[in-house]
């Protein structure tokens, strides 16, 4: 599962933020591995307050159940207490994004016709030799590689 979340760090507290994450707390990373969260990755908008989360879990792990009040996560007195000073500190908590467009999902069709005879074979070379020069050759035939700047 994935999920995606926004929110905006109240004014003046962005490098406090910052700091925090720079040196999370190690029982905070166990208890989120233990909540089944493979990947948790925050972006900023540029010279904003605006911050996008980005979280996967492992299968079909619903993210509220896991993480949420009353969660094993959050029975731990550290990531209660992490979780507790984020919302009080820097944040209103976090506003959840919808889905709309996922490339392993909506592009299936799409894909399935598949490109030119020329750019599949060169692609099936280098997925079967794992080439610097069939990587070159793929690259060539889907116009997608020069010296300077490379796939």
């Amino acid at each position: 599962m994935r999920y995606a979340f926004t929110m905006t760090v109240k004014a003046g507290k962005m490098d406090e933020y910052l700091h925090y994450h720079d040196h999370i707390w190690p029982e905070v990373c166990r208890g989120l591995r233990a909540a089944g969260v493979t990947q948790l990755t925050i972006f900023r908008a540029p010279d904003t307050a605006t911050l996008f989360l980005y979280v996967e879990t492992a299968g079909a792990t619903d993210l509220a159940d896991a993480t949420g009040p009353g969660s094993p996560y959050r029975r731990d007195a550290k990531c209660q207490e992490w979780e507790e000073l984020m919302n009080a500190e820097f944040h209103s908590g976090w506003t959840s994004l919808d889905e709309v467009h996922a490339s392993d999902q909506d592009w299936v069709g799409a894909l399935r016709e598949g490109p030119p005879a020329d750019e599949a074979d060169a692609v099936r070379e280098f997925m079967r030799s794992g080439d610097g020069q069939a990587l070159v050759e793929a690259g060539n035939a889907l116009g997608n590689y020069s010296e300077d700047h490379p796939m």
